[in-house]
């Protein structure tokens, strides 16, 4: 195994171990959800709602924006030098900070209509149409603050830091399940206490990273520029990565609107069961590729096309070993699984078998 291959797996270990603690706490998190709000309307009304700011951060934060700005940050870094690297990440923040704000008043404003389009189901019951445009108001300013926190994982992990970003998720599930189960016991509005335990873990999560950011020698005082070399080349390869998020992050929305005209429920089982399969996907592959994409990124910048490919081909190895048998598992033990985690209180035994077989689709 190369150098940089035994590097990709150390730094995969580390954010393994951070993903799979957070992971842990996810599966935590889902089970106080399961068992608060159950399968019903309301648990699809705060899922959808949930799934908006959610989709921007996948798409313009962890998605293609990080893809896009590591591999930049990186060769500025090693071209001009550490303080022209930080100016383009504060450059990065300022355009992030200004498209994300529009966004979001422009969602506050259209949040009926937002609604409406990702789940055009719910017109026949406005109840529910109600309680999810009222629980968009208040977790879409998530996406502001999420994105902002990719940036700061790009930066760390580009400066070979990956425990930080990789245990922020937790701030997130620990929120929830602290506010899941308040709200229950104290008889609250549960799916309003969720959206706003989401809004208020964005903003923890960027707090936590700052930290860390200042051990690496870095400050958001200090220059930038709206045409920043490294943001506009950055700007340049989102294109691309945007459009390859962008095919997860459609199949998602199409299930979104088709399960809207489904029994109710239908929302839950699919977010519940994709939630179980996300968490190999979560812990080992993007493990290895957040791993892998300094290394690739530095490689392609020292034009090392041979070991460019080894590495690469170690990262895909590294991925299948672990997948493959999860993909297995998974299929086997569906229902099992799926009882275990979430069948309790709301959750009944029809929610356990919908979301089983969602699970094996």
């Amino acid at each position: 195994m190369s150098t940089h291959a035994r590097s990709i797996a150390k730094s995969a270990l580390v954010v393994a171990s951070g993903t799979f603690m957070s992971r842990l706490l996810g599966f935590a998190r889902d089970m106080v959800t399961a068992y608060a709000l159950g399968a019903g309307w309301a648990a699809d009304a705060f899922f959808v709602a949930f799934r908006i700011p959610n989709l921007l951060r996948n798409l313009f934060g962890e998605g293609s924006m990080t893809m896009a700005f590591v591999p930049v940050y990186t060769r500025t870094r090693q071209e001009s030098g550490e303080p022209a690297a930080h100016a383009t990440a504060r450059s990065a923040l300022a355009w992030l900070v200004v498209v994300l704000g529009a966004l979001t008043l422009l969602a506050e404003l259209l949040a009926g209509p937002i609604t409406a389009l990702m789940a055009p189901g719910f017109a026949d019951n406005p109840a529910a149409q109600d309680l999810t445009t009222g629980l968009l108001r208040i977790t879409f300013p998530f996406a502001l603050s999420i994105c902002c926190v990719a940036l700061c994982m790009g930066i760390l992990n580009a400066s070979g830091k990956f425990l930080a970003p990789a245990l922020a998720p937790c701030v997130l599930n620990v929120c929830l399940i602290a506010t899941g189960l308040g709200a229950v016991f104290l008889h609250l509005s549960v799916p309003h206490a969720l959206a706003w335990a989401v809004l208020v873990a964005g903003v923890l999560q960027w707090l936590l990273q700052q930290p860390f950011l200042r051990g690496i020698g870095f400050s958001w005082r200090g220059p930038w520029a709206w045409r920043d070399p490294g943001v506009v080349r950055a700007a340049r390869l989102m294109v691309p990565t945007l459009f390859g998020a962008a095919v997860y992050q459609l199949n998602i929305v199409l299930g979104t609107v088709m399960a809207s005209f489904l029994a109710e429920g239908s929302i839950s089982y699919l977010y519940y069961a994709d939630r179980v399969v996300q968490f190999p996907l979560g812990v080992f592959g993007v493990a290895v590729s957040t791993a892998a994409l300094p290394s690739l990124a530095a490689l392609a910048v020292q034009g090392e096309g041979e070991e460019f490919k080894r590495t690469l081909n170690a990262g895909l190895k590294l991925s299948l070993f672990i997948c493959l048998p999860a993909t297995a598992g998974l299929l086997a033990l569906s229902e099992p699984v799926t009882r275990l985690l979430f069948g309790r209180g709301a959750f009944d035994p029809a929610a356990v078998a919908a979301t089983s077989q969602a699970m094996m689709a």
